[in-house]
C-alpha cells in the first residue's frame, strides 16, 4: 500500500516514552486564508488570538479523537509556519488533513533531493544524516521493478561515507530520493539538530537552541520562496509590447532515466485525483508512446497541460497557476518512480 508522501505516519517518539516531545514545524504554502472558526471533513479548526499581529493559535481536532494545539506563524503571507510539541501521530495526521482538503487551497512545501542538498550546504549548516523511504508506484502487477521499495536512516559522523556507498550501487540506482535530511546548527554548547523532510517538517531531534531551529526554517523558506519565484516567472501566457501580443514562459521537462514501459498506466496512476500528486486529467494518446494530459491541480483549482513520452513528462503552467504544482509533481515521481529524474528548467545551487 503506497503511503502518501505528504506526511510520515510513523510516530517517531513512540519509541521515546519519557522524554520531552520533540517541537515540530510544518511549513506550508497558503493561496488562501482561514476563518477564525471552520470545519472541513472530519477536521475542526479554531483561531485564537495571541496578542501579536503575525502569530495566532491553531487548535485542530479530529472526528478520530485527535487533537493538537499550533502555534500559527503567518509573517510570511504565502508561507506558513505551523509550531507544535503535540504527539507526533496527531499533530502529522491533522496537518495533512487541513492541508490536503480541496477547499483549502493549502499544500506542503516540496524539495527534492537536489533542493535538500543545497539546504544542507547553506551557511551554518552541517550534515549529519539522511532517510531514504523509496516505494515503487508505477510498476503494474506482475510485471518486475528494478526497486520495489527500501527504506533507510542514518545519521551521525558516517552519513556522509554511507551516502557515497548507496550511490556507488547501481543496482539502487532511481531509488535513492531523500525523505530527510539531518542538520546541525550552532555549536557544541549551544546548538540545534533537526530532521528536515521533503515535505517542509522540521522536527527538533537534540539541542537547546530555539534561535537555530527558527533560523533554519527561516533559511529553508528563503531558498524555496527563491524557487516558486523562478518557476512562476516561466508560466506561460501572454505579454503585449508596443501593439503587439507575445506568448511568454516556457515549459518544464522532467527527464526519465528510467523510460515508461506501459505509459497507460503510469497515467492512470498519475491523474487518479489522490494524494500524493493530487491531479486529475484527460490524456489524448497522439501517437504510439506520447500522450496529450488536460489536467487540474486539485490543491487549488488550477488546469495544466502535460506532454508525455517514454523518457520525458513536460508541463506547461498556465500564467496563474501555483508553482508548487512543479514541485510536488517533481519530488513524488522521484520518491515513487525514479530519483534520477532531472529537470535543466529548475535553477537549484544557482
Amino acid at each position: 500500500m503506497m503511503t502518501t508522501g505528504a506526511i510520515e505516519e510513523f510516530d517517531e517518539e513512540a519509541e521515546q516514552r519519557g522524554r520531552p516531545r520533540e517541537l515540530k514545524s510544518y511549513i506550508i504554502e497558503a493561496n488562501t486564508d482561514l476563518s477564525p472558526e471552520f470545519q472541513v471533513g472530519g477536521l475542526e479548526g479554531t483561531i485564537l488570538d495571541t496578542g501579536l499581529q503575525y502569530l495566532k493559535i491553531l487548535r485542530l481536532s479530529s472526528s478520530r479523537s485527535m487533537f493538537a494545539d499550533f502555534y500559527l506563524d503567518r509573517t510570511d503571507k504565502r508561507f506558513w509556519v505551523l509550531h507544535t510539541n503535540s504527539l507526533a501521530k496527531h499533530s502529522n495526521r491533522l496537518v495533512n488533513e487541513l492541508v490536503t482538503h480541496p477547499t483549502q487551497n493549502l499544500d506542503m512545501v516540496w524539495m527534492p533531493t537536489q533542493l535538500l542538498n543545497e539546504i544542507c550546504g547553506l551557511q551554518a549548516n552541517r550534515f549529519n544524516g539522511f532517510g531514504i523511504d523509496f516505494e515503487d508506484y508505477f510498476t503494474p502487477e506482475g510485471e518486475e521493478a528494478p526497486v520495489e521499495e527500501w527504506r533507510m536512516k542514518i545519521s551521525g559522523t558516517k552519513a556522509t561515507k554511507a551516502l557515497s556507498a548507496i550511490n556507488n550501487e547501481n543496482e539502487l540506482r532511481g531509488s535513492i530520493a531523500w525523505t530527510r535530511v539531518q542538520i546541525i546548527r550552532g555549536d557544541r554548547w549551544n546548538f540545534a539538530k533537526d530532521d528536515v523532510g521533503f515535505n517542509g517538517r522540521v522536527s527538533a531531534k537534540e539541542g537547546k537552541s530555539i534561535d537555530d531551529h527558527a533560523s533554519l526554517i527561516d533559511s529553508i523558506k528563503d531558498i524555496y520562496r527563491k524557487n516558486i519565484a523562478h518557476i512562476e516567472e516561466q508560466r506561460i501566457g501572454v505579454v503585449e509590447r508596443k501593439g503587439h501580443k507575445y506568448m511568454k514562459g516556457k515549459a518544464f521537462n522532467l527527464v526519465f532515466r528510467r523510460k515508461v514501459s506501459n505509459p497507460e498506466f503510469f497515467l492512470s496512476r498519475l491523474l487518479n485525483n489522490n494524494e500524493p500528486f493530487r491531479l486529475w486529467g484527460l490524456k489524448t494518446k497522439i501517437s504510439e508512446g506520447y500522450y496529450q494530459v488536460d489536467a487540474i491541480d486539485l490543491h487549488t483549482g488550477d488546469p495544466l497541460n502535460l506532454e508525455m513520452s517514454p523518457d520525458l513528462l513536460r508541463i506547461y503552467l498556465p500564467s496563474e497557476a501555483c508553482g508548487n504544482t512543479v514541485l510536488r509533481l517533481y519530488v513524488h515521481l522521484q520518491q515513487f518512480y525514479d530519483s534520477d529524474i532531472t529537470c535543466d528548467e529548475l535553477n537549484f545551487g544557482v
